[in-house]
């Protein structure tokens, strides 16, 4: 599975894009802070193999987040996300 975050490092807004997927599969994703707390989370249904999806946390503080993907089983992809205000 392919998988980018951009832009990185950003200012809250920033979307993800993840390759070699299943359609019409429920992936799931979760924001984590660095002492492992979910700040935010959510899922998405792919249409076809390719899929971007947009966050926005502009309310978080500024730091370095963890974004998980995982398929409700396996976590396929985790990335490093630094927000700075």
């Amino acid at each position: 599975v392919s998988f980018e975050v951009f832009p990185n490092p950003n200012t809250g807004n920033f979307n993800f894009r993840m390759g070699d997927l299943i359609a019409d599969r429920t992936y799931n994703w979760e924001l984590r802070n660095t002492i492992g707390q979910i700040i935010d989370s959510g899922d998405f249904v792919p249409s076809g193999s390719d899929h971007t999806e947009s966050l926005s946390v502009r309310s978080r503080a500024q730091g370095i987040y963890l974004l998980s993907i995982s398929d409700g089983v396996t976590v396929l992809k985790v990335s490093r996300v630094s927000i700075q205000n």
